[in-house]
């Protein structure tokens, strides 16, 4: 037989944790970033390209969550704050302006647009001892850089632009290897780009969607082609389930 606990003890249980929930404060803030990757050089979309490092901006591992390595991050280009859609979509026209003053980089350059919500917990307890926990989730949009032919330019510049393709294979191919890693749980090679060190959250623990764009010009059949069979490989590689939501396999569409 279970004894029950007199009514006196539920009802100041009840006011205990009533009382304890009330000391827990949550700040939800949104930012944005606008990040180009040229030549493995990052560089801040939002900023005068005045003041760009010379050598790009540099990545580090953003913590150790229980022991375990954390994300790379980038110290230097801090969040914008957004209160509203209104001040994203100005960020997102002032990033473009700035990516399109030269149209021959902000073609051959990864572009990432990066949502951060940015969730504060603060937890008081009844002894007054202060906790804080911060969650982060992000949503990016990546516009990856083309491939033009090299054959099509000038003499000057074809160098130049067999340079830049080399730089956008190898990320290409990176990018490649880190999913195939992620599916096959073999050793994930995040630092091989930048690329894939910035979307190691995507690919490691979040939904992953692929649109490709080609051109029913003739001329650029070749092209057309080699994304279609890129994509086509992408498609294969089905993920782990994603352990926020404990989901099945999920396969990049």
């Amino acid at each position: 037989m279970i004894r029950r606990p007199p009514r006196s003890t539920l009802s100041s249980s009840s006011a205990a944790s009533d009382v304890y929930k009330r000391q827990v404060e949550k700040k939800v803030e949104y930012g944005i970033q606008a990040l180009e990757i040229y030549d493995e050089a990052l560089n801040d979309l939002l900023t005068n390209r005045c003041f760009w490092p010379t050598a790009g901006h540099k990545l580090r591992l953003d913590r150790y969550i229980g022991g375990q390595t954390g994300t790379f991050d980038c110290s230097t280009i801090p969040p914008t704050p957004c209160a509203n859609y209104s001040e994203v979509e100005d960020c997102i026209h002032r990033a473009d302006r700035n990516r399109f003053s030269t149209l021959h980089q902000a073609c051959r350059a990864h572009v990432i647009y990066r949502l951060i919500r940015t969730t504060t917990t603060t937890t008081i307890t009844l002894s007054g001892k202060r906790s804080k926990s911060i969650s982060k989730v992000d949503l990016n949009f990546v516009d990856l850089a083309g491939s033009e032919r090299s054959a099509a330019a000038s003499a000057v510049a074809r160098g130049c632009m067999l340079r830049e393709g080399l730089s956008i294979s190898a990320a290409f191919s990176n990018l490649h290897s880190t999913i195939r890693a992620v599916r096959d749980g073999t050793f994930v090679p995040y630092r091989n780009s930048k690329l894939t060190m910035l979307l190691q959250q995507s690919i490691g623990k979040g939904h992953v969607a692929l649109i490709a764009t080609v051109s029913p010009a003739t001329m650029y059949f070749t092209q057309s082609l080699a994304t279609l069979r890129y994509t086509s490989a992408l498609m294969k590689k089905e993920l782990p389930p994603n352990p926020n939501d404990g989901g099945p396999k999920t396969t990049i569409n």
